[in-house]
């Protein structure tokens, strides 16, 4: 009966030791408003993995969305699942989310934000997160000058 014991206990700690996290997504307090230039261009905000939330078969972050507002226009909006196949996730590690603001053609500046909406669960999403529409938050704020 020992060896039993000992076997399934040996059976379930390599089982678990084999299975990834779903983690947490945490995003950066961001209140500095950056002054852009006119032309299009790539830029970046940043999340990190929070606390595991839940045992999984793959290394992820809890599903985001986020959305590019352009003087509170909506310009882009993306669907984000981080996940590495093959490669670990870890608490503390920090990802880039890259977007583009496109050109301003107009000579007047203009108000560019970026928000995100996290998911109301650990489920992998591919359209839009189950979540509240009101609980976007802003994690990128700049002014991009006119032409």
């Amino acid at each position: 009966m020992k060896k039993f014991f000992i076997l399934v206990v040996t059976g379930v700690l390599l089982f678990s030791g084999c299975l990834a996290h779903i983690y947490d997504v945490n995003f950066p307090d961001n209140s500095e408003v950056a002054t852009i230039p006119y032309a299009e261009g790539s830029y970046y905000f940043e999340v990190t993995a929070g606390p595991k939330t839940r045992t999984s078969f793959e290394d992820r972050l809890w599903s985001f969305e986020y959305r590019v507002l352009i003087d509170n226009a909506v310009f882009d909006q993306q669907m984000v699942n981080i996940g590495l196949p093959n490669e670990d996730i870890h608490e503390g590690d920090v990802f880039k989310v890259e977007f583009t603001i496109p050109t301003n053609e107009s000579s007047e500046k203009r108000d560019v934000a970026v928000e995100v909406l996290k998911a109301r669960d650990s489920n992998k999403y591919a359209y839009h997160v189950d979540a509240n529409d009101k609980d976007w938050r802003i994690v990128w704020k700049a002014i991009q000058l006119g032409r």
